[in-house]
């Protein structure tokens, strides 16, 4: 059973920038794309924590999710900048979804003012996929998050585990 909590590491990736051009990935593949080089960089932390230590990963979707680059193919979110691509400038790296493992993996797909649709489009590409909310959402739209996973189409709702809260704020009294 995939999310065993003891077995569990949450790497919650915010890529802001990539490594340097003098790193051995560009040596070995001259000038990747910048998809390649997070699946690259992303591969290396997920095969030494899935096969080395044993555990689950759980990712932050948003850069898997493309901003609004038309010539890619892939669906455009029109989201903010923190909750897709668009917050790593230039470089576009939504397409390293389909350069990253699904097994022992789940996307976590946060959204705290709006509900799109994100969290049946990780489905669809094989991710187990969890929806957050956050300190601050309306609750109309964590409902809405939460009619995502129970309204799912037959072949993805086994991948849809449910909604979780999320803050960035930790006071202790």
């Amino acid at each position: 059973m995939l999310l065993m909590l003891q077995n569990s590491i949450l790497v919650l990736m915010k890529i802001k920038m990539m490594p340097d051009a003098d790193t051995p990935f560009f040596e070995e593949n001259g000038s990747p794309s910048w998809a390649e080089m997070y699946s690259y960089e992303f591969n290396l932390l997920y095969n030494h924590l899935v096969n080395v230590k044993g555990c689950d990963v759980w990712l932050w979707g948003d850069r898997l999710l493309n901003h609004a680059n038309a010539s890619t193919g892939y669906p455009m979110w029109n989201l903010g900048s923190w909750e897709s691509d668009s917050g790593t400038e230039d470089l576009v790296v939504h397409s390293a979804i389909d350069l990253i493992p699904r097994e022992n993996m789940l996307i976590t797909d946060w959204h705290y003012n709006s509900s799109p649709n994100t969290a049946e489009y990780f489905a669809s590409k094989g991710f187990y996929v969890i929806s957050a909310t956050g300190n601050g959402t309306d609750i109309n739209i964590g409902v809405q998050h939460l009619n995502h996973h129970l309204n799912a189409a037959p072949e993805i709702s086994y991948l849809m585990k449910g909604i979780c809260f999320t803050t960035w704020q930790f006071r202790i009294s």
